[in-house]
C-alpha cells in the first residue's frame, strides 16, 4: 500500500465525512468487522433492523399501512427475513402506480434524492432513496465490495460507466475534485462502442490504472479488441465487472488478456451494491447487514436452498421511500454452503440473469437465452450476438460479423445459428437470422443478450 493509499483512507476520506457530516468510513469499519461474525449474530443484527424498519413503515407509509390491515399483519408479526413471506412481493408496476403512498409521510423532503431507472428494461420507474443510505451506507458497502476484490482507497481506476445528464457547473467542478483526489478517470459508455476502442486503450496506456471497471459486456469489446490488434495493457491488476451478467466466455477472454481473473459485483440503482465476489471467486457474498435477500420461485414462495428464482431486496436503511421485497427482475440462487475465505455473509450464485433474459419457446416452456454459443459463434466471424423476441415461440438472432460479406458465407453461418438455437429451444421455435452492422448498446451503455418485447 503507497503512502497516498494509507492517506486517502486515513486522513482524505474521514475528514471529508466529518466536513460533510457523514459516517461512510465509521460504517466501513463495522461492516468489515461483521463479515467475519457468527451468522447468528448476523441474523439478530439484520432482524434488529428489519423490525425497525417495518414499524416506520407501518406508521409512515400509507401503502404498507393500507397492505398490512387488509391482511391482519402488525410488524410485530415479523420478526425475520423468513417471516416477510407474509408481505407481497413489490414489484416495479406497483411503485409506478403507488409512487406517491409509498414515500413515507413527514419524512424530510430535503433528505430524499429522486432517481430513476429502467434504461435497460425499457420501462422508467422513478423512484426516491435517501441521502443517508445512499451516502453513510451505500458507499461503505461499495467501498466493502471494492476491498472484497483487492481494490484500496485511491487506487489509481478506470471507471467505464454512464455519464449523468446535466449537472450545474458547481456540481461538474466538485465531481472533478473528487476524481482527482480518488485518482479515477471515468470513461463514458456512450463512447465504449467499437468505433471508440483505439480512444479507450489510449486512455488505459495514458493513466496506468491498476483497476478497471466496467460492464461485462464492455470488458469483453476492449479484451477482444486488444487480443485482434496484438496489444496488451500491463498496468491492470484489478478488473471488477458489473451492471450485467459476467458470462464464462467473457470471463475466459478478460482473463486471457489482462492476466487477471475479474471479480463480478451485482447491484442496482434501487439498492447500490447488493452482493461481490471475493478472492474465492467462489459465488457472491450478500452485504446482509444492510439487505435481505430473498430468492422466491414465480408465487413469491422461499425457493429451496440452491434452487433458482426470482431475486427480492429488501433494503434495511431507505427509511423515505422503503423497499420490501422488492423485485428485481434477476434470477439467481442462494447457495446453501459457506465461502472458503472465512466470510460468514450469505452466498449468491454468480450466475445472476435478467428475467427478461429468457426465451418463451413454442413448446419448451421458458428457457434462459443468454450465454448462448458465442465462443463457437465467434469461429465463424461472429462479433456480436443479439435474440430479439416480440412473439412467443419466435426468435430473432440479430448477428454482427463484418468478415463475411459473401453471400454463401452469411448462408453458412444462418444455418449454424439455426441449428444451435433449435438445439437449445426446439426444432418448432421459429428462428430468424438477421445480419446487421452493429447492435448499440442501451443508453446507460449495457448491451443487451436477450430483448424481449413479450407483454
Amino acid at each position: 500500500m503507497s503512502f497516498y493509499n494509507s492517506f486517502a483512507r486515513s486522513i482524505l476520506v474521514p475528514v471529508h465525512d466529518a466536513v460533510k457530516g457523514e459516517r461512510t468510513m465509521k460504517n466501513l469499519r463495522a461492516l468489515e468487522a461483521s463479515q467475519w461474525w457468527p451468522s447468528a449474530q448476523l441474523e439478530t443484527l439484520q432482524s434488529e433492523r428489519l423490525q425497525s424498519l417495518l414499524q416506520h413503515t407501518y406508521t409512515h407509509v400509507p401503502h404498507y399501512r393500507r397492505l398490512m390491515d387488509e391482511r391482519d399483519i402488525r410488524p410485530t408479526d415479523i420478526t425475520s427475513a423468513a417471516a416477510l413471506a407474509l408481505l407481497p412481493v413489490l414489484t416495479k408496476a406497483t411503485i409506478r402506480e403507488n409512487l406517491r403512498d409509498l414515500v413515507a409521510e413527514g419524512f424530510p423532503r430535503r433528505e430524499l434524492r429522486q432517481d430513476r431507472t429502467g434504461g435497460s428494461t425499457g420501462t422508467p420507474m422513478t423512484f426516491y432513496g435517501t441521502r443517508d443510505e445512499r451516502v453513510n451506507y451505500g458507499y461503505a458497502r461499495h467501498f466493502r465490495a471494492l476491498g472484497w476484490a483487492g481494490v484500496r482507497f485511491a487506487d489509481r481506476m478506470v471507471v467505464i460507466h454512464e455519464m449523468s445528464g446535466t449537472v450545474s457547473p458547481s456540481q461538474r467542478v466538485l465531481r472533478r475534485l473528487d476524481h482527482m483526489l480518488h485518482r479515477v478517470t471515468p470513461f463514458d459508455t456512450g463512447a465504449a462502442a467499437e468505433a471508440y476502442l483505439p480512444d479507450v486503450v489510449s486512455t488505459l496506456r495514458r493513466t496506468r490504472p491498476s483497476v478497471l471497471r466496467a460492464y461485462p459486456s464492455v470488458l469483453y469489446l476492449i479484451a477482444t479488441f486488444l487480443k485482434s490488434s496484438e496489444q496488451s495493457i500491463t498496468s491492470i491488476r484489478t478488473i471488477v465487472a458489473g451492471g450485467e451478467q459476467l458470462f464464462d466466455y467473457q470471463r475466459q477472454a478478460i482473463r486471457e488478456v489482462f492476466g487477471v481473473e475479474p471479480f463480478s459485483k451485482y447491484s442496482s440503482m434501487e439498492n447500490w451494491d447488493i452482493a461481490c465476489e471475493c478472492e474465492a471467486h467462489a459465488g457472491m457474498h450478500i452485504q446482509a447487514e444492510d439487505l435481505v435477500v430473498e430468492v422466491v420461485d414465480d408465487r413469491g414462495n422461499p425457493a429451496l436452498p440452491g434452487q433458482q428464482g426470482r431475486i427480492l431486496v429488501t433494503n434495511l436503511h431507505n427509511y423515505g421511500m422503503p423497499f420490501i421485497r422488492y423485485d428485481t427482475d434477476d434470477y439467481g440462487r442462494l447457495i446453501p454452503s459457506t465461502c472458503s475465505c472465512g466470510r460468514t455473509l450469505p452466498m449468491l450464485d454468480i450466475t445472476v440473469g435478467r428475467c427478461r433474459d429468457y426465451i418463451e419457446t413454442a413448446s419448451r416452456g421458458r428457457i434462459s437465452g443468454t450465454g448462448i454459443g458465442i465462443r463457437n459463434m465467434a469461429t465463424m466471424g461472429v462479433t456480436q450476438f443479439q435474440l430479439v423476441q416480440e412473439i412467443a415461440g419466435q426468435v430473432t438472432a440479430r448477428i454482427v460479423a463484418p468478415g463475411l460479406p459473401r453471400a454463401d458465407s452469411q448462408d453458412a453461418v444462418r444455418r449454424a445459428v439455426v441449428e444451435i438455437l433449435q438445439k437449445r429451444f426446439g426444432d418448432d421455435t421459429g428462428i430468424q437470422v438477421e445480419f446487421v452492422g452493429r447492435i448499440d448498446p442501451t443508453p446507460s451503455g449495457k448491451h443487451m443478450a436477450v430483448v424481449s418485447r413479450l407483454a
